[in-house]
């Protein structure tokens, strides 16, 4: 994945894509795989911004079940096979685990109804899978065969517990380096850290965009016949008004957290103490202990976004209210900020809902030629991981048609390849492997910020493995490979500053020969 901005000024394109997170790079490969001309540009890295923010899940939907809405369950099934059939290797079955207590609506009694339900919902959703992808049927038990599998679950009136698979993308951040690579083996260029700053256009109709290199500060003018907007929070700076929500989109800050915490075998649900807004009687909220690569990860909470400054007090603060909350829901639990290694933060789509707001259920498709604003502007507000495919399709079907393209997409059933020859683990390796691992991604994923390279090439830091010696290696060959000034290495040790991390691997970023040695070899 070459960034040649430059080139891109000069090529023709079909179709400009505007953001890289999940529906952006699905958008992209969608359309190359089509036949298009496609370029894609994204403001900060790949997969950066909300889309870094996942839980690891690609949901089933048996929790829109108590929503009544079965179509949304029925797409969500859809799309976690068709994760499971052309994604294989990132993709696995996870199995959820959800306590009833009483014989109510969080009774057995309802839980079965509901797990048979989302059997029906999803027959013959294990065709074309592999035995290691298939999904099994859920069930309910007991309450001691539900504490063999977790231990003491605390709660007057536990009746047993529902068991259902779901599944587990492992790593999301290389998902979005996979999809983008497939794109550009099919034709398409792409490029982080460029900014479309304004939408070109002529006589009513998009044309292109003018983006400015944000590593460099210089502006191209990059020609597309139509513009899909995937920019996720910044939809809007660019679209203007968006139906019902104005130039303005209101977001609401979504969390996830990792800690150090063993996983347990199982994904488990922990009832909260704040109301869903379910269709069926007075639930709580759940929030999700989900094992990851050895860690048990916990979410997720939504808090409003706000207007004012994201410090790292801040984000302290609210991680500090949601353990209090886990604690709570879950007694003996006993989690601490001290167990935290990674907080993922995004800014998902809001709706306004009795007392606020809360997040968006459905995503949307914007034409807004047909609305009366740039003909060719399609613009994606897109609110799940999991049907992120699905949403991008459906953008490029309506642009593929107003380019008289026929070709329908075929990402359904195309296997997503793996990056040829890309390691992803530092931890524990030799400082020569180290450094061998930085160039390869440099040289071949765009890996262009400290950034880029220690929260999205490689999860080793976010789980907490990266020792003081590995980041300072990862720091100087960077530095010694993109020339960076002692002012650009201030510059990204602020990066990495400006969000919450443990205090000893803060502590890491503020050594002040962090650039400037290899002595730690």
């Amino acid at each position: 994945m070459q960034r040649d901005l430059t080139r891109m000024a000069a090529s023709p394109f079909d179709v400009l894509v505007i953001g890289a997170g999940i529906h952006g790079a699905c958008a992209a490969r969608d359309a190359a795989l089509r036949g298009l001309r496609v370029a894609l540009v994204e403001r900060g890295d790949f997969g950066g911004e909300t889309s870094h923010n996942s839980l690891k899940t690609v949901h089933g939907g048996i929790r829109y079940i108590q929503h009544l809405n079965f179509a949304r369950t029925r797409a969500s099934i859809r799309e976690q096979t068709v994760w499971l059939r052309t994604a294989p290797h990132l993709v696995r079955p996870l199995p959820f685990l959800m306590p009833t207590f009483g014989h109510g609506m969080r009774g057995p009694g309802a839980m079965f109804a509901g797990v048979q339900l989302y059997r029906m919902l999803g027959l013959g959703r294990n065709g074309g899978l592999g035995a290691a992808s298939r999904i099994r049927p859920g069930r309910v038990m007991g309450p001691a065969a539900a504490r063999a599998i977790v231990g003491e679950i605390p709660g007057d009136g536990l009746t047993g517990a529902a068991l259902w698979d779901d599944a587990q993308i492992r790593f999301a951040d290389r998902a979005i380096l996979e999809i983008l690579g497939d794109a550009v083996a099919h034709g398409a260029q792409v490029a982080n850290h460029a900014e479309v700053t304004d939408l070109l256009q002529e006589g009513g109709r998009v044309t292109g965009g003018t983006v400015q290199d944000r590593l460099t500060g210089e502006t191209h003018e990059i020609a597309g016949r139509v513009v899909l907007n995937a920019a996720g929070p910044w939809v809007g700076d660019l679209a203007g008004d968006l139906p019902g929500h104005g130039a303005r989109l209101p977001l609401t800050r979504s969390m996830n957290i990792v800690t150090r915490r063993p996983a347990r075998d199982v994904a488990l649900s922990i009832q909260s103490n704040r109301a869903s807004d379910s269709k069926l009687g007075q639930t709580k909220r759940l929030y999700f202990e989900i094992p990851w690569e050895g860690c048990a990860m916990f979410g997720t909470t939504h808090a409003p976004a706000g207007d004012g400054p994201d410090t790292v007090a801040t984000q302290q603060a609210e991680i500090a209210t949601f353990i209090a909350e886990l604690n709570a829901a879950w007694p003996g639990l006993d989690l601490e900020l001290e167990d935290v290694t990674y907080c993922y933060r995004g800014l998902t789509p809001a709706e306004d809902a009795k007392g606020g707001q809360s997040r968006s259920h459905e995503s949307r498709i914007i034409d807004h030629g047909a609305r009366g604003g740039l003909q060719g502007l399609w613009s994606i507000i897109g609110v799940k991981w999991t049907t992120g495919r699905l949403i991008a399709v459906q953008a490029v079907d309506a642009a593929a048609a107003a380019l008289g393209h026929g070709t329908p997409g075929r990402t359904h059933e195309a296997a997503l390849p793996p990056l040829p020859d890309m390691t992803y683990e530092m931890a524990g390796k030799s400082p020569d492997a180290i450094r061998q691992i930085c160039l390869a991604h440099m040289e071949r994923t765009q890996t262009l910020t400290l950034r880029d390279m220690l929260l999205r090439r490689t999860d080793d830091l976010v789980r907490g493995h990266l020792q003081a010696r590995d980041v300072a290696i990862v720091a100087h060959t960077m530095r010694a490979h993109l020339g960076w000034t002692p002012e650009a290495c201030a510059r990204q040790t602020a990066l990495m500053l400006d969000r919450w991390l443990p205090a000893a691997t803060r502590q890491i970023f503020k050594a002040p020969d962090l650039f400037e040695s290899t002595s730690h070899d």
